[in-house]
C-alpha cells in the first residue's frame, strides 16, 4: 500500500518546509511506516506565488491518483507530522477498516518547545457529520489527515476561495465518505503564526510525544 504527504510550499515557507515539515516525515518514515510499503512526500513548490496553495494540493492529488496511491496525508510547510503517525494510522485503519479518512485530536505547541497540549474543548471523537457541526470548527479538524486518495481527489480544494477551501473540503469528505476523528489517529497542522497544532497519537489522551 502507498501513501504520499502532500505539503505546497508559498512564498516565504522554504525555510520552514526544511526546519519542519521535511525532517518530521524523514522521522515519520524512519520510526515506522505503518500499513505501508511506500511514502512519498510531495513537496508542491509554489515559491514564487504563481499557483495557490489549493491548486497546489489538487496537482499533487492528481499525481498521486496517476500513481496508483492509496492514501494522502496532508502537511503545510510549518507543521510536523508526528513520529508514529503512519505506524498508529496503522492501528485505526486495522481496527476501522471501511473509514475513508481519519483526524487525530490537535495539540498547540510552539516553534522551539517540546511542550505540546491538548487543544482545550475539542471532542475526542467524532463519528457523524452531525456530530461535526456541533462544534466550532477550530475545535474539530485541521488539514493533517490521512484520507483515501480518491476520496480527496473526487472534491479537491477549491482555489477560487481565499480561505476557508480546508473546511469546504472537509464537509464534503464528512457528507460523502466515511470519515472520523478519534483520539488514536495522528495528524500535525500548525496556526499561521504560533501556537501551532498537532494531533495525538494512538492510544495517547495526553500530549503528544
Amino acid at each position: 500500500m502507498k501513501c504520499a504527504v502532500i505539503t505546497p510550499v508559498g512564498p516565504g515557507h522554504q525555510v520552514l518546509l526544511q526546519t519542519s515539515s521535511a525532517p518530521s516525515v524523514a522521522q515519520a518514515i524512519e520510526w515506522s511506516r505503518g500499513p505501508f510499503d511506500e511514502i512519498e512526500h510531495y513537496v508542491m513548490d509554489d515559491t514564487a506565488g504563481l499557483h495557490g496553495r489549493s491548486n497546489r494540493r489538487n496537482q499533487a492529488l492528481r499525481q498521486a491518483l496517476e500513481a496508483g496511491v492509496d492514501w494522502v496525508f496532508f502537511l503545510d510547510a510549518d507543521d510536523k507530522i508526528t513520529p508514529n503517525a503512519f505506524e498508529t494510522f496503522g492501528q485505526v485503519i486495522a481496527a476501522e477498516p471501511d473509514l475513508d479518512a481519519v483526524w487525530g485530536m490537535t495539540c498547540n505547541f510552539r516553534e522551539g518547545d517540546e511542550d505540546v497540549e491538548l487543544r482545550e474543548g475539542q471532542p475526542v471523537r467524532i463519528d457523524t457529520r452531525e456530530e461535526l457541526l456541533q462544534n466550532a470548527p477550530f475545535l474539530t479538524l485541521n488539514i493533517g489527515h490521512f484520507v483515501r486518495t480518491e476520496c480527496a481527489a473526487r472534491f479537491g480544494f477549491d482555489p477560487d476561495m481565499d480561505a476557508g477551501e480546508d473546511f469546504k473540503f472537509y464537509f464534503q469528505l464528512w457528507r460523502h465518505c466515511r470519515c472520523a476523528k478519534r483520539p488514536r489517529s495522528s495528524s500535525s497542522t500548525a496556526a499561521a503564526s504560533i501556537p501551532r497544532a498537532r494531533a495525538v497519537p494512538p492510544g495517547r489522551t495526553g500530549p503528544a510525544a
